[in-house]
């Protein structure tokens, strides 16, 4: 048995098979296609806050507070992204960043690692699946606004919406159980449709822009200092690219170079953020409330 001092002293060798990370562990198929990776970075960091929050941001920090505020926190993000990109060269093991404190720092760093990790996504997965009860709630009102069943901080949750959300979850769910090569090809698909979605909006919002007499946003709110209209859209940052350090947890399954890793971390965030300001430009266009 070993003894206490074993269990925390921190391994430095950068060898998956003698990190402790990967023994006795069964292989996983490497199944991940470069394309893959780079959707699972894009598709994590762009979430439902790109399309239906923009009026409420730019309401807290203005047209221009929060196009600065959005380039500020993906430059943040991207010293993070730098960071997870090195280390999955030297440690291309499926974990992500449990595996990266065990192998560095020890077991008791990885179980703090790992339950912080446990707690933010449990939060994360329920915030998106009952985001997408908005979509439903704002298309079909009288179909899913009925058969009330309880009130949580002053919004009424709808029987139609628990069940439209909880479909959602095994869904996906099921998804990510048939396999990588399902989930990863799925990814893929729905990061090309994100894609061409934003540049239709975006296109069509500028044709609109130069037709006729729109009043946009304000450059920063009459009641806020720049500076601090523009501190509190950073503070979204870290919470508007959670996701993409899913790359990580996925290195054990790349059937590419690990040192491709970072070209594709660098790419996702960078194309998330161009999204995230496109977003806002394009409401500020289309919504005319601005005027009022």
């Amino acid at each position: 048995m070993p003894d206490s001092e074993s269990i925390d002293r921190p391994v430095t060798s950068t060898n998956p098979q003698t990190t402790g990370v990967a023994d006795n562990a069964p292989a996983l198929d490497k199944t991940f296609k470069p394309s893959w990776v780079f959707a699972m970075a894009l598709g994590s960091a762009i979430g439902w806050g790109a399309f239906i929050l923009p009026f409420d941001w730019m309401s807290e920090g203005g047209l221009y507070g929060t196009l600065l505020g959005f380039l500020i926190g993906g430059f943040a993000i991207l010293v993070v992204a730098f960071s997870y990109g090195f280390v999955v060269r030297a440690l291309p093991v499926t974990g992500g960043g449990v595996a990266f404190a065990l192998a560095s720092l020890g077991r008791i760093h990885a179980f703090i690692a790992g339950w912080a990790l446990t707690l933010g996504y449990a939060g994360i997965v329920a915030l998106n699946a009952s985001a997408i009860t908005l979509v439903f709630r704002v298309t079909l009102p009288d179909l899913f606004m009925r058969n009330k069943l309880y009130e949580v901080a002053g919004w009424d949750i709808y029987l139609p919406e628990v069940l439209i959300a909880s479909l959602f979850i095994v869904v996906f769910g099921f998804l990510n159980y048939r396999g990588a090569s399902i989930s990863g090809r799925f990814q893929f698909y729905a990061v090309v449709l994100i894609i061409v979605s934003v540049a239709i909006i975006f296109v069509s919002m500028v044709i609109y822009y130069f037709t006729n007499d729109i009043t946009m946003a304000p450059g920063y709110p009459t009641d806020t200092s720049p500076v601090a209209a523009i501190a509190v859209i950073v503070a979204f940052a870290p919470w508007a690219y959670v996701g993409f350090d899913s790359v990580p947890q996925l290195a054990g399954e790349f059937n590419f170079s690990p040192r491709k890793a970072l070209g594709l971390l660098i790419w996702g965030v960078s194309i998330a953020t161009l999204i995230y300001m496109t977003m806002m430009i394009a409401t500020s266009i289309a919504v005319s409330r601005w005027a009022r």
